[in-house]
């Protein structure tokens, strides 16, 4: 098993109520969702970082393309897209 380390969190009761019905439902319990919780978020900013490194390398050299320029907000938004509907399909 692995070794983790204790995390204390303060919340309203009904809200404590509610997180342990969920979990209930999900046959979990609340330490697993608050986990997999803070996993998804911290992939989810590691995994953003690399792609503004590609698209920092991309707007570097855009120059030696032929023309064609690179459009951040495009790719961001393509990408945003992506994200909600793969949190649509987690759910």
């Amino acid at each position: 098993m692995a070794n983790y380390a204790n995390l204390t969190v303060s919340m309203a009761p009904g809200l404590l109520v509610a997180a342990r019905e969920e979990a209930a439902k999900r046959g979990t319990t609340i330490n697993t969702l608050v986990r997999d919780f803070f996993e998804k978020l911290t992939k989810s900013d590691q995994e953003q970082v690399k792609r503004r490194e590609v698209v920092d390398k991309l707007l570097k050299y855009q120059k030696g393309l032929g023309g064609w320029k690179f459009k951040r907000e495009e790719w961001y938004e393509e990408s945003y897209r992506d994200a909600g509907r793969l949190q649509k399909w987690l759910s």
